[in-house]
């Protein structure tokens, strides 16, 4: 069986999306050769990835591709992609709700929504004086930037799996800093070319998305992180979701935060096994 299958294929626009590993292949040449994406889209290799995005979210991936760019090269999705994505994707009943209250950088969203097979709706609540960038988007229209930012975390922590290696424009340049607590770990250096700020973010054990204020002190939240996982499972599903973060920092601190995944698994499964 080919590895790429649509979960629900549907008509219109849907009908676009691949039956199987061939057929996206296809799919991807002839997007690579549309002429109207951005240049990182001209190569059947990188729409391929848009395809496989797409056939995710049950989405056109023409219409995926239109909502993506690449700030520093690395390829983001519209934060109303994002949102529709959610909805699109079959992993909720019905649609997100959200009600907003106070003003100012207290105005903040209560983003709810029912799982699909559950009953009962489950909720986030998100102030926009903890959401908000340096972006732009966040003075022009903030109370549609609350939306954009309460779906992703609303995703992020009930249905990580629509979330995976998804990220948003706006989501970056974050002006404050938020540190996890101390932890021992290894303090590495490197001597590549220090990446930007942005590029030193990292998942914590809460699901939250941190951005550290330097390589070093990504290595020790990433070590803290994984000492406050409590099962092998846990620690590995943290690790699937950093997958994106590790590709954005050297060879030697992603190898160091790999090596103690491993090693928290394996303690934690032997003190399971005991």
């Amino acid at each position: 069986m080919n590895a790429l299958t649509p979960s629900r294929p549907g008509a219109g626009a849907l009908a676009l999306l691949p039956q199987n590993q061939r057929d996206a292949m296809e799919l991807a040449s002839m997007m690579a050769k549309a002429g109207f994406f951005p240049k990182e889209l001209q190569s059947p290799g990188a729409c391929l990835f848009v395809v496989e995005q797409a056939m995710r979210w049950n989405m056109s991936p023409y219409a995926v591709a239109t909502e993506m760019s690449f700030p520093q090269g690395k390829p983001m999705f519209s934060g109303k992609l994002v949102a529709a994505a959610v909805q699109s994707s079959g992993a909720i009943a019905g649609r997100l709700h959200y009600a907003y209250s106070g003003e100012g950088d207290a105005r903040a969203v209560t983003v709810s929504g029912t799982l699909r097979g559950e009953q009962e709706p489950v909720s986030v609540d998100v102030r926009l004086r903890d959401a908000k960038t340096n972006n732009q988007h966040w003075t022009k229209s903030p109370d549609q930037m609350l939306a954009y930012h309460g779906a992703r975390v609303w995703a992020r922590r009930y249905c990580p799996e629509v979330m995976l290696g998804v990220y948003a424009p706006e989501e970056f340049d974050e002006e404050k800093k938020v540190e996890l607590p101390p932890a021992r770990g290894p303090v590495v250096e490197s001597h590549a070319a220090p990446a930007a700020s942005e590029d030193f973010t990292m998942i914590g054990p809460d699901g939250q998305e941190l951005a550290a204020p330097s390589l070093d002190h990504w290595v020790r939240w990433c070590m803290a992180a994984i000492g406050k996982l409590e099962t092998a499972p846990a620690v590995l599903a943290w690790e699937r979701s950093m997958e994106a973060h590790f590709a954005a920092v050297p060879e030697d601190a992603r190898r160091a935060v790999v090596q103690a995944v491993e090693a928290r698994a394996n303690a934690l499964d032997e003190e399971a096994g005991a």
